[in-house]
């Protein structure tokens, strides 16, 4: 009978401030600042981290009332290493350059925290209630999204459509 070699999981030395540890756990690194994560999301933590509740404030909390967009995410603030996953969930880390992108609240695991987030109406999403509403995240910054299996970037080259419950971004 043969033992399992554990050195094969050790953690990976961050080589930046998100670093994935395998395709399915996100390490951040916190430096007397703060992310917003999914939550429920924190797998572990090491170091001073400190974890907050955010509401979104009260036009994003009517928003989320009204939509039925339930995205719940915390603030984690502090000096340490924090762990994220999602279900065993792959995660894609995407850097923005003053750029928008609009996701599945589903698929938001973390998001550096000067990248604003808001919840708006996906336009041409026709009448289906889940696709109406996702949120955008607009800035310069990491944002750590996930995706049930190997996801697909599809050439858009020509008119594309997607079902609201599949996208990711």
């Amino acid at each position: 009978m043969s033992e399992t070699n554990l050195e094969q999981f050790r953690q990976v030395t961050p080589a930046g401030r998100f670093t994935l540890q395998n395709s399915s756990l996100l390490k951040v690194r916190l430096d007397n600042d703060s992310i917003q994560a999914k939550l429920g999301s924190m797998v572990a933590y090491q170091g001073d981290v400190r974890f907050e509740h955010q509401g979104g404030g009260l036009g994003r909390f009517f928003k989320k009332a009204l939509t039925g967009e339930g995205v719940k995410l915390m603030a984690a603030t502090g000096v340490g290493d924090l762990f994220l996953a999602q279900d065993s969930r792959k995660i894609m880390v995407i850097d923005l350059d003053n750029e928008r992108m609009t996701v599945n609240g589903d698929s938001i695991l973390a998001f550096e925290g000067n990248v604003d987030w808001d919840i708006r109406r996906v336009e041409g999403a026709g009448r289906m209630a889940s696709g109406l509403f996702n949120v955008v995240l607009e800035g310069t910054g990491k944002v750590a999204v996930t995706s049930h299996g190997e996801p697909v970037l599809l050439d858009t080259s020509t008119p594309t459509f997607a079902d609201p419950d599949s996208a990711i971004a």
